[in-house]
């Protein structure tokens, strides 16, 4: 897990220096980025998969009832 997370702030570092991204674009990365994250800790996963991103995104759907836009975010910011 500590590899996601060091690979995680590797990341985020990237979208400041190669793609020039806004603050508020970062922000938004790394916001559901660290959700992913903390889910995937939460739910005892060390590894991330197809099968762990699809029922990542069923859990968004079911429990945390984010809208149909933000779960789009959410699932861009993963590809």
């Amino acid at each position: 897990m500590e590899n996601l997370k060091e690979n995680l702030k590797n990341y985020i570092s990237s979208l400041k220096t190669e793609r020039n991204l806004s603050e508020k674009s970062i922000k938004a990365y790394n916001c559901d980025l660290s959700s992913l994250v903390s889910w995937l800790k939460e739910n005892n996963h060390t590894e991330i998969n197809h099968s762990q991103i699809t029922e990542y995104i069923k859990w968004l759907q079911e429990k945390k009832c984010l809208k149909d836009s933000s779960i789009k975010r959410q699932y861009v910011t993963l590809k």
